[in-house]
């Protein structure tokens, strides 16, 4: 009889402490809370602009267990709205020329046991992708008075594509040094006709460029400018 009430007992009792564990576990499990939001961010931590790389970061979150965290990236208009899912996940993303003049933000979803809970960053805007000069400006034509210098733009590299809105002309010394802006520089003028004034100075161009932010290249200097000698001319020798 002893026997029969003791397995009786413990047949009664492990069931009730499954029930008491789990029980335990519900109380013990919490859905995740933000106490910090998620961030965007590019990884030089420049601001955004084409071909640089976003990094999501989730932010603060509390609750158990401890959540994991999934994202999605989502592409908004100047002023922060008509958001649409780019489709990309991961907590980094690449950004596009597409991206240009739009703000781009991530929606951090934190998981666990006991639920999940989405929260968006703060959008950032993607900028311009700044003017980079590749080659400097070249200058063709020959040096004595009367000739006609002419300036390439140099090759650049930016999105938007850098446009030239500005050319300065320079006199500088026989060394090189001490320029000086000459008269007929300013402007979208991408020529210069060499005058007595010229003669003994060796001539430089600097090209402005702008696709929202702003760049310079300066060429090479000429030869030493020289006074004319009809029928002869010299031709241009860069450094």
């Amino acid at each position: 009889m002893c026997r029969s009430v003791r397995r009786l007992t413990l047949v009664l009792t492990l069931p009730l402490l499954a029930l008491a564990l789990l029980a335990g576990q519900a109380l013990a499990d919490s859905a995740p809370t933000n106490t910090l939001p998620p961030t965007v961010a590019t990884l030089s931590g420049l601001q955004p602009s084409p071909g640089q790389t976003l990094i999501a970061s989730p932010g603060t979150w509390t609750g158990s267990p401890a959540p994991t965290f999934s994202y999605e990236w989502y592409e908004c208009d100047y002023n922060g709205l008509n958001c649409v899912d780019t489709g990309q996940s991961g907590d980094t993303y690449t950004l596009a020329n597409s991206d240009y003049a739009n703000d781009l933000e991530a929606l951090v979803t934190a998981s666990n046991t006991a639920g999940n809970v989405s929260l968006m960053s703060a959008p950032v805007y993607v900028m311009s992708s700044g003017p980079t000069l590749l080659h400097p400006p070249k200058i063709s034509g020959g040096t004595q008075v009367g000739d006609v210098l002419r300036a390439s733009t140099g090759d650049w590299t930016g999105y938007p594509t850098p446009q030239v809105y500005d050319y300065t002309w320079w006199d500088c010394n026989r060394s090189g040094a001490d320029c000086q802006p000459n008269p007929q520089s300013g402007g979208i003028n991408s020529t210069y006709t060499l005058t007595a004034a010229d003669v003994g100075h060796r001539i430089e161009v600097t090209v402005y460029v702008d696709n929202g932010n702003h760049a310079s290249g300066t060429s090479a200097l000429t030869r030493v400018i020289a006074a004319p000698r009809p029928g002869h001319h010299h031709a241009l020798i860069r450094r």
